[in-house]
């Protein structure tokens, strides 16, 4: 763990061993996990955790992020670096999420912030993204049956 400039501690880089998968649709080129072990509640309203996306081959996207539950904003914190260290961002801020990202649409709405309410604790939050959670409308084993998988 690393000391951060926006005066959070920076979570180690994640392990292939701590990655909780989750799905955003079957058409996605890229697979999404969250590190189970980064996930943190604050004020029972931000949800911080590291997500990663992996494409084709060895390459993958990593950040280390938050929800804001109750607004249904985010935010960054760092970016991943090739040399597996964190690229602080200067002045994170906390913004809408797009509507055509549907890999934090489903991350948000499914599994870490259901119903606008941040999970209890990041044991709550790996059970949400393995299991589903009991609040997410529609959710039933981490499946989505609106989406048909």
């Amino acid at each position: 763990m690393t000391a951060s400039k926006a005066g959070l501690t920076l979570p180690a880089w994640p392990v292939d061993a701590n990655l909780v998968p989750y799905q955003v649709s079957r058409a996605a080129s890229l697979r999404y996990f969250v590190d189970g072990q980064s996930i943190s509640v604050a004020n029972n309203d931000i949800v911080r955790f590291t997500l990663v996306a992996k494409g084709t081959g060895s390459a993958e996207n990593v950040s280390y992020e938050a929800f804001r539950c109750s607004t249904g904003e985010r935010t960054t914190y760092a970016y991943g670096k090739t040399d597996r260290t964190w690229r602080e961002v200067a002045d994170p801020q906390w913004a809408p999420i797009a509507r055509a990202d549907e890999a934090r649409n489903v991350l948000l709405a499914y599994h870490l912030c259901p119903a606008r309410r941040a999970v209890k604790d990041a044991a709550e939050g790996v059970n949400a993204l393995k299991y589903g959670h009991p609040s997410a409308t529609g959710v039933t084993g981490g499946l989505r049956p609106d989406r048909g998988f």
